[in-house]
């Protein structure tokens, strides 16, 4: 057990903090002072379950692949009942949640450019690349416990909603396995996009901060960003697609493009800071 300081604050960092930042990449670390300073009192926070969310997932891929789908969707109307009542409760959070961590990654960069402090952290021993990451991990850091909820939730209640969605149209239990394996990726993609666009638009949050003038027009972009990004790949899904135009929209781009534009925000932030 250790003390840590945050300015005139402290905590005592336990070795349950320590063994739940050595799961994670250094520049995600709490103990990392870029994270540290940004989280202040509200350091605190748990990762979420992955553990359950992995046994949860597990659970419906044998479902999925092992049962007939008429018991499958016997099976799972119960939560199909509750889901209608509940999916959009977690829409609407996550929305909130997304919006949180664009406002607390344009506060950070408008913040440290106003205050000049990025010029300091640019000379600092830590890697500059560690200080752009630690300030997108505090940003997520801040809303960690809801996107946990929110991941839960999401691995409980999607699976009524992606078997009538890819299996409905199928013929009972001659329903291809091709059908059953998409159906299972659209399962554990949802969860794992609602733990990578908060980290997508925390990053294009900083990167246009670096280049904007105020926290109000990079928080207005970004959610602009956001919009286009939610419509270009939802207002396609109108139209009538072949599964594999649906598996294209639906699951490999919503978990590529974040991971794109994160890494491209990290790059052109750091860029654009140096080059001043």
């Amino acid at each position: 057990m250790e003390h840590a300081g945050n300015g005139t604050k402290s905590y005592i960092v336990t070795q349950r903090d320590v063994e739940i930042d050595a799961r994670l990449p250094a520049w995600a670390r709490r103990s990392n002072p870029v994270v540290r300073r940004e989280l202040g009192i509200f350091w605190k926070r748990l990762l979420p379950d992955l553990n359950l969310i992995g046994k949860l997932l597990a659970g419906q891929a044998v479902l999925l692949l092992v049962l007939p789908v008429p018991f499958i969707m016997t099976l799972t109307l119960p939560l199909a009942m509750l889901a209608v009542v509940l999916m959009p409760v977690l829409l609407f959070f996550y929305g909130r949640v997304l919006i949180s961590v664009v406002h607390n990654a344009a506060t950070s960069i408008t913040s440290a450019n106003q205050n000049h402090t990025m010029d300091l952290l640019r000379v600092t021993p830590i890697p500059f690349s560690t200080v752009v990451l630690g300030k997108i991990a505090a940003s997520v850091w801040h809303r960690i416990e809801d996107i946990d909820l929110i991941v839960l939730g999401l691995a409980i209640f999607s699976l009524p909603f992606l078997t009538i969605h890819y299996l409905d149209s199928a013929t009972l239990n001659r329903v291809p396995y091709m059908l059953r394996f998409v159906t299972l990726a659209a399962l554990v993609s949802l969860p794992l996009r609602a733990m990578l666009e908060p980290f997508m638009f925390s990053a294009v949050a900083l990167a246009l901060g670096s280049a904007l003038p105020t926290r109000a027009v990079t928080i207005v972009s970004t959610m602009a960003f956001m919009i286009f990004y939610y419509l270009t790949l939802f207002v396609p899904l109108a139209a009538p697609l072949g599964i594999g135009m649906r598996v294209l929209l639906e699951i490999v781009l919503p978990l590529a493009l974040p991971m794109i534009f994160t890494f491209a925000s990290v790059v052109f932030t750091i860029w654009y800071i140096q080059r001043q």
